[in-house]
């Protein structure tokens, strides 16, 4: 009886061990996000810099930063699916502008535009 009940523990952990580890792997996915950054007038912003903060994270100091945007404004990076984020968007010395967004398990809504107001 105590090497019956043994086993079906044994068998129960491994169970439900097993499902644990495949939800923890679907909380990892990541999905491409790619940023846009415009101007007031519409126009591309090239060489800009942005740094990302996952509002979720205790800590938000630590942020970040995907290369610098390309001539359309353009920068792209791999980010957590259903977590929410914070773009800091550095305009100058005395002005930085936050945006929040949250990253979609579908690629085609992980497009965001930011138009800097400076």
């Amino acid at each position: 009886m105590i090497r019956l009940l043994s086993c079906l523990t044994i068998f129960f952990l491994v169970l439900f061990g097993c499902q644990q580890e495949e939800s923890s792997n679907e909380a990892n996915l990541q999905s491409g996000v790619v940023f846009i950054i415009l101007n007031k007038d519409q126009s591309p912003v090239e060489n800009f810099t942005i740094t990302i903060v996952q509002t979720s994270e205790p800590s938000p100091d630590i942020g970040v930063k995907p290369k610098p945007t390309d001539v359309n404004g353009r920068t792209e990076m791999e980010l957590a699916e259903g977590e929410t984020y914070e773009a800091a968007l550095v305009i100058s010395d005395y002005t930085t502008q936050y945006e929040e967004f949250t990253v979609s398990e579908d690629k085609k809504d992980n497009e965001f535009t930011f138009i800097l107001e400076n």
